[in-house]
């Protein structure tokens, strides 16, 4: 369970009160607004002066929102001593389940087992790129998978050359050569094919590459990372790690453009 906590208000302070020691009061009061649950609570302060006391009662309010112990009738009195500070309302903290995987990116669930935490980023990266992909997939048009706007690329394109670099550059990475089957392969990426190919098997063959790519991750050991590698028929300095980060942030890119250009084509389609 994750929260978002956020509000913030101001406390005032008697002025002909000196005490050296503080107490807090936290009494929430729930109420439902959007499905949500916002708890107000009101914190009272006896140190004059204490330039922190606005930090200190947010932390306070973080700390038992987050351990799920702040209930509707809870109240907190560090001091048990009589407060001189009339209440006013506190932080006001909204709190949200985040847990769900959906409302989250991947780089923002931990960890991934298996794979070594150099290589986190293009794990996180490449299980991303499937996820929206698999949305592309869902949403997209069959009319639209192939259309050019403006004469961009197709969304068509994006996805089938989003597996096709990740697998060549993911073949550099193993210090091998191309094949003839993947220079082939490059040279189709924008054609639609007749009939033209439809969105899910073309994202149903990256998916299997993604797949063959992550194998390859939990494969790699961390003394080959900076090992040398040649990039291209130019044979172009790079090394194991490059290749590797390349290629996420490659997929990334890629799948950025396919979305904003499904977003575009949808913007530009008559409402049925």
């Amino acid at each position: 369970m994750s929260y978002v906590v956020s509000g913030f208000s101001r406390t005032e302070l008697i002025p002909k009160q000196n005490r050296t020691d503080w107490t807090t009061h936290i009494a929430p009061k729930a109420a439902p607004q959007a499905g949500k649950t916002l708890l107000r609570l009101n914190v009272q302060w006896t140190r004059r002066g204490d330039p922190h006391r606005h930090a200190m009662s947010l932390a306070f309010a973080a700390f038992f929102v987050r351990s799920r112990r702040l209930a509707p009738k809870a109240f907190l009195a560090p001091v048990p001593r009589p407060p001189v500070l009339a209440a006013v309302p506190g932080p006001c903290v909204k709190v949200e389940d985040m847990s769900a995987a959906s409302q989250t990116e991947v780089w923002q669930r931990g960890p991934v087992p298996g794979f070594d935490p150099l290589l986190m980023p293009v794990v996180h990266a490449l299980i991303q790129t499937r996820e929206d992909l698999d949305r592309i997939a869902s949403d997209v048009p069959p009319e639209h998978v192939w259309l050019r706007p403006g004469g961009a690329a197709s969304i068509g394109f994006h996805v089938r050359h989003t597996g096709g670099a990740l697998d060549r550059l993911f073949t550099y990475a193993r210090g091998e050569a191309l094949s003839d089957a993947q220079r082939a392969a490059l040279r189709e990426e924008g054609a639609a094919g007749d009939p033209p190919a439809p969105l899910a098997s073309v994202v149903a063959g990256v998916g299997a590459i993604i797949d063959r790519a992550l194998d390859q991750l939990r494969a790699t050991p961390r003394e080959s990372l900076f090992d040398e590698r040649k990039l291209g028929r130019a044979g172009l300095p790079t090394n194991v790690i490059g290749l590797l980060f390349h290629a996420a942030e490659h997929c990334t890119r890629h799948v950025g453009q396919a979305i904003t250009t499904a977003k575009i084509l949808k913007a530009q389609t008559p409402s049925r």
